[in-house]
This record gives C-alpha cells, sequence and structure tokens, in this order.
C-alpha cells in the first residue's frame, strides 16, 4: 500500500521562532522611546503587569508599556492609556479607571498564556518582553492562532 505524504505541521518551536521573526521585523519599524512623552509618574496597567510579571524596575517596566502601546493598534491605545490608577480622579473617574485597569491586566495575562502555549518558558517571555515588547501589543487571539498554525 502507498502511503499518501504527511502533511507537514510546523512544531511549535518553529511557531514560536516565526513569531519572534515578525516581532523582530515590526520592531524594526518602531522608533525608539515612542510613546515615552506620557508621564512615567502615570504609569498604567501594563507597565505594573510587567513589573509584577517579569520581576523588572519600574522604569523599564514603563518603557515597555510605552512600546506596546505605540505598536498597539489605534482603537486599542485609548484602552491602554487610560488603564491607571489615578490618585487624583474623582469616584466616578476611579472605578471607570480602575475596571479598564482590571481588562487590561487580564488581556497581558493571556497574552502572556498565549506565548506559553507555544511552548515559551516564563523565561524566555521575559527575555522576549524585555528585548522586542511590541510581542506585547499582539492580541491573545492573534497568538493563538499562531501556536496552531
Amino acid at each position: 500500500a502507498i502511503k499518501p505524504p504527511a502533511t507537514q505541521q510546523p512544531s511549535m518551536m518553529q511557531s514560536a521562532r516565526l513569531l519572534l521573526c515578525i516581532a523582530c521585523g515590526a520592531a524594526a519599524f518602531v522608533t525608539p522611546n515612542a510613546g515615552s512623552s506620557r508621564s512615567l509618574a502615570l504609569r498604567g496597567a501594563i507597565a505594573d503587569f510587567c513589573e509584577r510579571t517579569f520581576e523588572i524596575d519600574g522604569d523599564e517596566a514603563s518603557e515597555i508599556e510605552a512600546r506596546v502601546v505605540a505598536a498597539s493598534p489605534r482603537a486599542t491605545r485609548q484602552t491602554y492609556q487610560y488603564a491607571v490608577k489615578d490618585p487624583n480622579a474623582d469616584d466616578d473617574d476611579k472605578e471607570n479607571l480602575e475596571a479598564r485597569y482590571a481588562e487590561v491586566t487580564n488581556e497581558f495575562e493571556a497574552r502572556r498564556d498565549g506565548l506559553r502555549s507555544l511552548g515559551l518558558a516564563d523565561a524566555e517571555i521575559k527575555r522576549i518582553a524585555r528585548r522586542v515588547p511590541e510581542v506585547l501589543s499582539y492580541s491573545a487571539a492573534r497568538v493563538k492562532a499562531a501556536a496552531d498554525a
């Protein structure tokens, strides 16, 4: 009996490498320090997530946040920019800001989990996020699609 050729499925590592190649290519078109004109004193959910998850200092986390926001689609930038904890906000604004903060934090936890689904260890995700933070601008659905490819 003749065996039909098996379809070539890329391995998880090949998918991860492909994602990294795409990210590195995208990073080449991003201006360094893009978006850093934003006040670093009022850090947002992305910087807090990075500081806590990757165990890095606040300044580096703020820089990662600025690059992720700059690389994100325009529709989501506003959500990211207003996902902050502002001690001077009134009660109504605080409620809205905290809701956005939680929404963004949950989204970035899903993105980290998506990178894990590609077979990346936490140490590798940290290294990638520090070198090419724009990878974190990919939606969880986009990362899952890369993993399934």
